[in-house]
């Protein structure tokens, strides 16, 4: 993804999460993916080319004013139990279901989020310039079915490709609504 579990972004404490930071939503938010001393066309010690985070609000990597989005993932369901990760796989009941419930606001939904996965998670070359080649954002980013790749996820090894051959993200459904609604900028906003 790109973010500690705390909240804290792999681009400013990539080897330790920091709680503390995660905590900051001013200084957990205030990074560009940009380093003194390394190429930011190279340099993926810091947060990998192709993760989610970087992919989905690229920052320095691209200037783009006009796909920038509001949005919020809220997770669900209890933390993986340690039986779960001895087997290495979840458990089907229906008690230990998890997920995460996705919303996204943006001013143009052409320049927002379909924007953003159809042309930044599902290629491979974005954000352009980068060497190697970024892959998918593997959270997200599609592939009609085939497997998806990202280099980078090791950073003593940034040009190791990680293999994902199922879909991390299983859609359940989806809506798109207005914010306000219609109604309410005729009725009330606009008089």
């Amino acid at each position: 993804m790109g973010r500690w579990k705390s909240g804290a972004p792999t681009d400013l404490t990539p080897l330790v999460d920091d709680p503390v930071l995660g905590g900051d939503p001013n200084q957990n938010n205030n990074f560009d993916f940009d380093h003194i001393g390394y190429n930011i066309n190279t340099n993926q010690k810091h947060c990998p080319f192709g993760a989610h985070i970087r992919k989905s609000r690229p920052r320095k990597d691209l200037n783009t004013p006009l796909n920038a989005i509001m949005r919020s993932g809220i997770p669900y369901g209890p933390e993986l139990s340690a039986a779960e990760a001895a087997q290495g796989a979840s458990s089907s009941a229906p008690d230990l279901e998890r997920g995460l419930a996705f919303v996204s606001y943006q001013s143009r939904i052409d320049l927002g989020f379909r924007f953003i996965q159809t042309q930044w998670a599902n290629s491979v070359n974005f954000a352009p310039g980068k060497t190697p080649q970024p892959g998918y954002d593997l959270i997200f980013g599609q592939n009609n079915g085939g497997p998806r790749w990202m280099s980078g996820a090791d950073i003593s090894n940034p040009n190791w490709i990680l293999n994902m051959f199922t879909e991390f993200v299983i859609s359940r459904g989806g809506e798109y609504f207005y914010s306000p609604s219609i109604s309410a900028i005729r009725d009330v906003i606009s008089v």
